[in-house]
């Protein structure tokens, strides 16, 4: 199933999966946060979930650059 699922977030057969390496686990410590009206950056920085969040957004941001360059022609963006 894993396999298919794949194929559904590829944009053309051959290209790199759309799909996030990183993986975000369950945890309290987001629902504790929510209940006080913050983030779990806020309330608890060094958490495991926190971090996971964190690498999640360096991956958008590098997708993004990536994308951007390949829109506008730029070389060298990896």
């Amino acid at each position: 199933h894993v396999s298919l699922i794949e194929d559904l977030f590829r944009a053309q057969p051959g290209t790199p999966s759309a799909r996030f390496q990183t993986v975000i686990g369950r945890s309290t410590a987001v629902g504790e946060a929510q209940k006080v009206g913050r983030t779990v950056f806020q309330t608890d920085p060094g958490h495991r979930v926190t971090n996971q969040y964190r690498a999640l957004a360096a991956e958008v941001e590098e997708r993004l650059a990536r994308w951007a360059a390949q829109a506008t022609g730029v070389k060298g963006v990896a």
